[in-house]
């Protein structure tokens, strides 16, 4: 076998084009999951209607580009032969169904529950979640209920040291497959999440900056942005991502990076509305990034490894990673650092009206955090290129650059 040329070996092989930033399920918005179920399920009706099979139905199998969902498993498609049920619809339930339903009617964040289980959400666990009351919502008897029940049984008499039994298989006409596909996609269509307010959903139209500021920041970022022509610029905080699409003209690609859910989603849907877009919206937690996991550790692994930036953005984040979430300025800094790119951070003072709210009513006052302490630390690993102060010196944006020696 040709292991330099691997085509070689092979009549006929399909090659596309590489598809970037790989991002993962649990790193999705809302819309981008329900986008993604959507495809599964239209590709698998196009390929029933032409006599294949899809055997996967896995969030796994679809990427985003230019924030629309492309299918990228080739060889998932089988040849259907009769009698041959919707095998996959268990999996399709576990990774798509269920994380939306939990979102839209329990309001429950689905992202730790698929990154902590790669295989996704199980019937058993859904049913421990929603109530007798649920049974009446869309989708949730049929595809909840009945399955757990079904699970139950077969745990229940095969548990322990009983044999194993023979289960008779089900003979399924291409048409009750194609009924149940379409009756799902129909479900899928019109489950909404509730959109709750969120603290940064509206911040395109409601944040602390004057006209004047907001320009001078705009200008900043990109005058650092047009000095570095980043290849993969990160936008750690980026809310609704307004300035992740100022700098988009000049990076090849721009990840969006929030925690807020509703901002995320909010980002996807305008972003994919507009057309083609070099950003890339994620969820993610910055004290809690997409780690290395999976098996071997290497199953599935950390945004650092797919998508190494040359720049990033830390607009008004170093607040909440020292006071949010506890992390020290010089261990952030020193994260920064290990990255060994660009950076542009903006600093909040203690007076302004951000910080003061994040210490009201908490005991610890962080001391540690000060103008003064944070540039002392930004010395020991970058060099400051440039500077410019907001809010009548009450923020401070920065442009960094990695030392060589450190």
């Amino acid at each position: 076998m040709d292991q330099e040329n691997p085509s070689s070996n092979w009549h006929h092989y399909i090659q596309h084009e590489l598809i970037g930033p790989i991002t993962y399920p649990y790193e999705w918005s809302f819309s981008q999951l329900k986008n993604a179920a959507i495809l599964q399920l239209e590709v698998l009706l196009k390929s029933l209607e032409n006599g294949w099979m899809i055997k996967d139905a896995t969030p796994y199998n679809i990427q985003f580009k230019e924030n629309k969902p492309i299918f990228i498993d080739t060889p998932s498609f089988m040849p259907w032969d009769a009698g041959m049920g919707w095998e996959a619809y268990r999996q399709y339930c576990m990774l798509f169904l269920y994380p939306m339903l939990l979102e839209a009617y329990k309001e429950i964040d689905f992202r730790p529950l698929l990154k902590s289980n790669l295989d996704g959400i199980e019937p058993n666990t859904m049913m421990k979640i929603f109530s007798g009351r649920d049974l009446f919502r869309s989708g949730v008897f049929s595809h909840i209920f009945l399955p757990a029940k079904v699970e139950k049984n077969i745990l229940s008499n095969e548990k322990d040291r009983k044999q194993a039994r023979d289960r008779k298989s089900i003979q399924h006409s291409k048409l009750s497959v194609i009924a149940l596909v379409e009756s799902m996609l129909r479900l899928v269509k019109k489950i909404n999440n509730k959109k709750s307010i969120s603290e940064w959903g509206d911040y395109d139209s409601n944040n602390t900056y004057e006209d004047a500021d907001n320009q001078i920041k705009k200008n900043f970022i990109k005058d650092v942005a047009s000095l570095v022509n980043p290849n993969i610029a990160w936008d750690m905080g980026a809310n609704t991502g307004l300035f992740s699409e100022h700098i988009s003209s000049l990076c090849k690609s721009v990840i969006a990076l929030d925690q807020d859910l509703n901002a995320v989603d909010r980002m996807y849907l305008r972003i994919a509305n507009q057309g083609k877009s070099n950003v890339t919206p994620l969820v993610m937690q910055l004290n809690n990034m997409s780690p290395n996991h999976g098996f071997a550790a290497n199953e599935r692994v950390s945004l650092e490894q797919r998508a190494k930036p040359d720049l990033i953005m830390c607009l008004a984040v170093i607040h909440h990673i020292r006071m949010t979430a506890n992390i020290p300025c010089k261990n952030y800094l020193s994260y920064l650092r290990s990255l060994n790119c660009e950076v542009i951070i903006e600093f909040v003072n203690r007076d302004d009206e951000m910080v003061i709210k994040l210490l009201k009513n908490k005991h610890e006052q962080y001391l540690d955090y000060n103008i003064n302490t944070f540039k002392e630390e930004v010395v020991k690993s970058f060099e400051i290129k440039s500077s410019v102060k907001l809010k009548n010196g009450m923020r401070e944006l920065f442009h960094l650059t990695p030392k060589d020696d450190v």
